[in-house]
């Protein structure tokens, strides 16, 4: 191939095993960067290895790789090639090239807010092995206990064993649920284990999500619909570590001089579904003020409205919203308010002035200001990130 040809197409191999949705997400992101970029070509190498690999990167005349490195032997053949590359998991560690994946500990804060900010204080985590099909690991629960305790929240994490037969892994885990102090809000660290934890609850009696909130990550969105209750769960926003890989190859092919470094993505947020939709307080009056202004926050209510609806004093209500949760009725209003602008903002492509609309603000320029002032950054910057 001349230097004229190989300037004008770029050959980049895949090895991403897409059977799985989240891969599948990432080589949704993949092909999004390569279709805007002239000249790019993938090709599927997922299922080589080895000598084979190495002959076959040479064969194709690959200019780069996009791979889901879980194996060393395979990362030693990228590396020996000397191809550009890029890895999509960072379960290896000093791989030798550099990573793009989800932001550990962006997402243990979300986690941990979600369900804070629903009544829970305490909480446990289901960490999984590193082959899962999601690239959250046992390193994860060590995120997700800092970020407890920096909330001075009580945690505790249940260890999936890798090989473990699927009947004991069962048993002790219906165990640990039962074992917790309730209520409580537990994190899964996949999908599957959230699923898993709803059934064990199940078993053991334990109402979800009134007495245990579960939540997942990965948002499969087949799998968590189709549970019982539907299963809440956090989306990586793997498009986007697709695209921002293809994106970091791209320029490392340009010649560009990388780190072989990690390059962390925000999650997009949580999903929620009934496992999570719930506020684990005591006080009743306080539950029903918040599943009220949950409904009607993005229809201009005010704290009076709120104090209407549950026959209160403004004072009292007060009061008991700071006890129980820590925050006034305003500022559980506006968060309502805000959450739903992000979600707009990544899933829509709605122009402001609609999402104004929608999330009850008079104006668009109010709400760019409460949101720059609620997030430390612009609802166009915040959009261009996240989507």
């Amino acid at each position: 191939m001349s230097s004229v040809e190989r300037s004008a197409s770029r050959h980049v191999a895949m090895l991403v095993d897409a059977r799985g949705v989240y891969a599948r997400e990432l080589v949704r992101g993949i092909v999004r960067y390569a279709s805007e970029r002239a000249g790019w070509v993938t090709c599927d190498m997922s299922q080589t290895a080895g000598r084979r690999l190495a002959a076959q990167l040479t064969d194709w005349q690959t200019d780069g790789v996009l791979a889901g490195v879980d194996d060393s032997g395979v990362a030693k053949t990228i590396l020996n090639s000397g191809i550009p590359a890029v890895d999509l998991r960072g379960t290896l560690l000093n791989a030798g090239f550099p990573t793009v994946r989800s932001d550990d500990e962006a997402v243990a804060q979300l986690a941990i807010e979600h369900l804070v900010n629903r009544g829970f204080r305490q909480l446990g985590y289901i960490a999984i092995p590193n082959d899962s099909c999601v690239p959250t690991t046992d390193a994860f629960a060590r995120q997700f206990l800092a970020a407890a305790a920096a909330a001075e929240i009580s945690a505790s994490v249940f260890r999936v064993r890798s090989g473990e037969p699927a009947s004991a892994r069962q048993t002790r885990l219906t165990r640990w649920v039962a074992s917790l102090p309730k209520p409580v809000g537990i994190v899964a660290g996949d999908d599957v284990h959230g699923v898993l934890a709803l059934e064990c609850c199940h078993r053991v009696g334990v109402a979800v999500p009134e007495m245990a909130a579960v939540l997942g990550i990965g948002n499969d969105d087949c799998l968590c619909s189709l549970s019982s209750p539907s299963l809440s769960s956090i989306d990586l926003n793997p498009q986007r570590i697709g695209y921002d890989a293809a994106g970091l190859l791209d320029r490392m092919i340009d010649g560009e001089s990388v780190d072989a470094r990690d390059v962390l993505v925000e999650p997009r947020g949580v999903v929620t579904r009934v496992s999570t939709d719930v506020l684990a307080a005591e006080d009743s009056t306080v539950t029903r003020a918040v599943e009220f202004i949950r409904r009607r926050a993005c229809s201009r209510i005010g704290v009076n409205d709120v104090a209407n609806h549950v026959k209160m004093s403004k004072t009292t209500l007060e009061s008991r919203f700071n006890r129980v949760l820590g925050r006034t009725v305003y500022q559980e209003i506006r968060r309502v308010q805000i959450e739903r602008v992000k979600e707009l903002l990544v899933t829509t492509d709605a122009p402001l002035k609609q999402i104004a609309a929608q999330t009850g603000f008079c104006y668009e320029e109010y709400l760019m200001r409460v949101f720059r002032r609620v997030t430390g950054e612009t609802m166009t910057q915040y959009r261009r990130r996240l989507k």
